[in-house]
C-alpha cells in the first residue's frame, strides 16, 4: 500500500496471511528538478534534435524542395511552423520489445493524424500519437544506430520545455535511456 517516503533508507515489508507462493515487484520512479535535464543511459542512448522545415519552389526543377535547419537553444519559431524531431537512438546489443516516448512540448502539435505502422530507415514500428507525447513500438532493435523521425507543427506561442525523450526495454528495466531537455520558444506570426 502506499506510504509515505523519506530522504534515506526506507523499509518495505510483505506479510503472507495464508499458505501460498507471493510474487512480487517494485518499481520506482523518480523525477529531478536540475535544469537543463542532461541525457543519460544505459546500454541504448537517445539524441533528440529539432529541425525547422522550410519548403520552397526550386525555379530549375519546378519541384518543391524542403530544407531543414538544426534548431539550437534559444532560436525563436514562428507559430505555424513545421518541425521535424529527429531521434537517434544507438544500442551497445541487439534488442527486442523496445518503447521510445517522446514528450510534446506544450504549444506544439503532431502533423501526422494517424496512429498505426509505419516503414522508417529499413524498420517497421508501431506510430501512436497521443496527447502528450508521439511513442514508438519496435519488436526489434539492432546493434549500431537506428533514427526514427516525426512530424510537428507550432502552435500556441511561447516558451515551452521539450521534457527529455524516454526509451526502454519493456521486459528489461535495466535497458533504458533519456535525451537531454530543450527549451523552445515560440513566436506569434
Amino acid at each position: 500500500h502506499d506510504q509515505d517516503w523519506h530522504s534515506g533508507e526506507n523499509r518495505i515489508e510483505f506479510e503472507k496471511t495464508v499458505n501460498c507462493v507471493l510474487y512480487y515487484g517494485l518499481q520506482l520512479c523518480y523525477f529531478t528538478q536540475e535544469e537543463p535535464i542532461k541525457g543519460a543511459g544505459h546500454e541504448i542512448f537517445v539524441k533528440r534534435d529539432y529541425f525547422l522545415k522550410k519548403s520552397h519552389l526550386d525555379t530549375q526543377s519546378q519541384k518543391m524542395v524542403t530544407t531543414r535547419q538544426l534548431i539550437k537553444e534559444g532560436d525563436h519559431l514562428v507559430s505555424g511552423s513545421e518541425i521535424e524531431v529527429k531521434l537517434t537512438i544507438e544500442a551497445k546489443n541487439d534488442y527486442e520489445y523496445l518503447i521510445f516516448e517522446d514528450m510534446k512540448p506544450a504549444g506544439f502539435e503532431a502533423i501526422a493524424l494517424k496512429s498505426g505502422y509505419v516503414y522508417q530507415n529499413g524498420v517497421y514500428l508501431n506510430r501512436e500519437l497521443r496527447d502528450e507525447k508521439v511513442v514508438f513500438f519496435l519488436d526489434r532493435l539492432h546493434q549500431g544506430t537506428q533514427v526514427l523521425t516525426y512530424d510537428l507543427r507550432a502552435e500556441i506561442s511561447g516558451t515551452f520545455h521539450g521534457l527529455p525523450h524516454k526509451g526502454f526495454a519493456m521486459y528489461a528495466s535495466q535497458v533504458s535511456a533519456i535525451s537531454d531537455e530543450q527549451v523552445l520558444t515560440i513566436d506569434d506570426r
